[in-house]
């Protein structure tokens, strides 16, 4: 789950997590823009996560940290009513400063380097294009790899040394396979699970 697209993440938390049964929502509070919701797990209460709104504010906090968002809108609550987009988000943290909601992700890496070397290496002779893919077996690719995928500063180390073509891979700089980190896309699909059943016990 924690590998899943951000949409495919949402789309699990609405079918596994709100829509068993097993999950109910209580209005705490409701006073024009401040309320106070909370969704529970009935199946042993381990889980719960609480929605505070004032105006410009949506609070969130749960079992996978707190996020506090300040947006232009008086009131924050519809604008997660529908599909949101996690970088425009990240960009109206105040709790949090959007740095540290940006983690590396190997797998993101790994799909880069190979769909590159794809890429580049078509247009190169049969010979450069084996040294090329050996080199990168031998630091990278391989089970028996010198350099580790799973580490970042390993692999910014460990791309100086494959034999690409002479500057290829001078680019490649901290943060270019960074991806939000999972509890701040699964927060978000709580607060977007949140305020659909809130808006649904509204009619």
């Amino acid at each position: 789950m924690d590998r899943a697209p951000y949409s495919s993440l949402l789309d699990q938390f609405n079918n596994a997590e709100i829509g068993n049964g097993q999950h109910v929502l209580t209005i705490h509070r409701e006073n024009g823009l401040y309320r106070h919701l909370q969704i529970v797990d009935l199946k042993g209460g381990q889980r719960r996560f609480d929605i505070v709104t004032w105006p410009k504010y949506l609070t969130i906090a749960g079992e996978r940290g707190s996020y506090t968002f300040c947006n232009g809108a008086d009131d924050v609550l519809p604008l997660f009513d529908r599909q949101v987009i996690p970088g425009y988000w990240a960009e109206k943290l105040v709790s949090t400063h959007p740095d540290s909601i940006e983690t590396y992700d190997d797998l993101r890496f790994l799909r880069w380097v190979v769909q590159d070397f794809w890429q580049r290496s078509r247009t190169m002779s049969q010979e450069q294009t084996t040294d090329w893919w050996d080199s990168l077996c031998t630091w990278l690719l391989s089970d028996w790899a010198i350099a580790s995928p799973l580490s970042e500063a390993s692999v910014l180390d460990a791309l100086k040394y494959v034999n690409a073509p002479r500057g290829h891979y001078d680019n490649a700089q901290q943060g270019m396979w960074d991806t939000n980190c999972f509890s701040f896309e699964y927060n978000l699909a709580v607060i977007l699970a949140g305020v659909s059943a809130y808006f649904a016990s509204q009619n």
